[in-house]
């Protein structure tokens, strides 16, 4: 295999595919980071088993076609760190040589075909709607959801899409985050999905508010996948049962107030230095 491409580009990819690799494992070759070039670019996919990251590059010329791991960690720190433009990547025999302006480095992999195949989800439910706007959502309520583990059942942020709205909420049992779209679309998708938190961390560092790109939820039985431009994220879903988090939600209020946000921002963050 030998490619040529944009150093920077190679860089958001790789480093975009890396953040599922497990930084602890009883399987070292999850650590890796598989790279195929094919006629029309390159694809890079990367898993731990419970959720895998796959981004494409078209924009890459390809002298000879073929498959390579690249571990993923060093690969990420050397381009970072290298100050051309372009980068060139040639492997044979599980190694994989990196060259660029005018330096030449050489990393160890392992066996392409050893690595774990990429995961197919099956038909269920299709959800998209403005990545910019999903990507807000994840950020208003994803610091709610539960860290320890033991809390399984908040562990995660649940997706719950009907009657025309898609609702964000997460919780720690302390408090609860809601954050809610209308959609104007003909058909109404109805589900509810309950996200791994790693897994919304994970895309939301792939997305931004500025992203004019679609973003499309492939809802199946027991799994997710995100695809949003050239890239796409898979994750297990929880296998729980959410709180009602309705029945919780005042219904009414004996007092309203309303006032900027920036000012109330401003306040808290001045009191909160004495808490």
């Amino acid at each position: 295999m030998k490619i040529l491409c944009d150093r920077v580009a190679l860089l958001e990819a790789v480093s975009v595919v890396s953040s599922v690799v497990p930084s602890k494992t009883t399987k070292p070759i999850l650590q890796n980071v598989l790279l195929r070039a094919d006629g029309e670019g390159i694809s890079l996919f990367a898993t731990d088993l419970e959720m895998a990251a796959k981004v494409r590059l078209d924009s890459v010329k390809v002298s000879k076609e073929g498959t390579v791991l690249l571990p993923g960690k060093e690969t990420v720190a050397l381009l970072r760190e290298l100050s051309d433009p372009t980068v060139t990547l040639e492997s044979s025999d599980l190694r994989c040589r990196i060259e660029s302006g005018g330096g030449s480095f050489v990393l160890l992999g392992e066996d392409p075909e050893q690595f774990p195949a990429e995961t197919v989800v099956g038909a269920g439910k299709r959800l998209e709607m403005p990545s910019s706007v999903f990507h807000r959502m994840i950020q208003e309520t994803m610091f709610a959801a539960a860290r320890e583990e033991t809390r399984y059942a908040i562990n995660g942020v649940l997706v719950d899409s009907g009657a025309g709205c898609v609702r964000l909420v997460a919780t720690d049992g302390r408090r609860l985050a809601i954050s809610y779209e209308n959609m104007e679309t003909e058909e109404d998708v109805q589900f509810k999905a309950v996200v791994p938190l790693r897994a919304l961390s994970t895309l939301a560092r792939a997305l931004s508010d500025s992203n004019k790109d679609q973003i499309a939820l492939d809802v199946g039985e027991k799994q997710v996948v995100f695809t949003t431009g050239q890239t796409q994220l898979v994750s297990q879903l929880l296998d729980t049962r959410f709180p009602d988090y309705e029945g919780v939600m005042p219904k009414s209020a004996d007092t309203t107030v309303d006032i900027q946000k920036s000012v109330l921002e401003s306040a808290l963050r001045r009191a909160a230095i004495l808490c």
